[in-house]
């Protein structure tokens, strides 16, 4: 059995650029206790790991109904350390990047107006270390959950999921899922790609168009006119 013994604090940077700004309100619908039981469900009916970023206090906030994680680690531990768990299964190259990385994230985050913050996805790849010193590629997907009254980043839903691909790790992307405006990393900078992603009216469209329905049903299921559907569909 491997032991888990404590790590040296080792800060990988929060999306934070003003002072925070969270009400009491805000503090009470989001307890960490509330999402833990809600992350509890989701982990029952799927193959991978939703947890919560929690930046303002640096911590990973995961369900209560699994005993570990995707790498093998107790649940126990991941809530002990908090971001230092990412030092933990990460080798210090594989770490750099993720510092990288998420200062990036951070400048295209903070680069939309407070309006449009919560359409953005986040998604990347690593390799990470189990429990037992093998290694495995993790893919993670991350959303906007809730932002403090200044527009800062609060809360981040992320779904942890281990990936086929080999070629995952060192990839990241920044997608707007309302304007389609995709960034992808590259040489440690998010560059605007020259490939639109699919909107989520995108996705909708996309969606009944395996149905045996006809343009004009679709329209309406969708409450979009004929002209805006051809556009999506194009």
């Amino acid at each position: 059995m491997t032991t888990e013994t404590p790590l040296p604090v080792v800060k990988i940077g929060a999306f934070q650029k003003k002072a925070w700004k969270i009400s009491k309100e805000q503090a009470r619908i989001h307890s960490t206790q509330k999402i833990e039981e809600e992350l509890s469900l989701f982990n029952r009916i799927c193959n991978g790991n939703f947890y919560m970023v929690d930046y303002f206090h640096e911590k990973l906030i995961v369900g209560v109904s699994s005993a570990s994680t995707l790498t093998g680690h107790s649940q126990t531990l991941v809530k002990k350390e908090g971001f230092e768990f990412y030092h933990r299964i990460l080798k210090p190259d594989e770490f750099n990047w993720l510092v990288r990385m998420t200062k990036e994230a951070h400048n295209i985050f903070y680069k939309y107006p407070v309006s449009q913050r919560q359409d953005l996805e986040f998604s990347y790849g690593l390799t990470a270390m189990s429990a037992n010193g093998g290694e495995m590629v993790l893919r993670h997907r991350l959303v906007p959950y809730q932002l403090c009254k200044n527009g800062n980043m609060w809360l981040s839903l992320c779904f942890v999921s281990i990936s086929s691909s080999l070629q995952e790790p060192g990839k990241a992307a920044i997608v707007n899922s309302k304007t389609g405006e995709q960034y992808d990393f590259v040489k440690n900078k998010f560059v605007l790609s020259t490939a639109k992603a699919l909107t989520h009216d995108d996705i909708k469209v996309l969606k009944w168009m395996t149905q045996e329905l006809s343009t004009g049903q679709m329209c309406k299921l969708l409450k979009m006119s004929e002209s805006c559907f051809k556009r999506h569909k194009k």
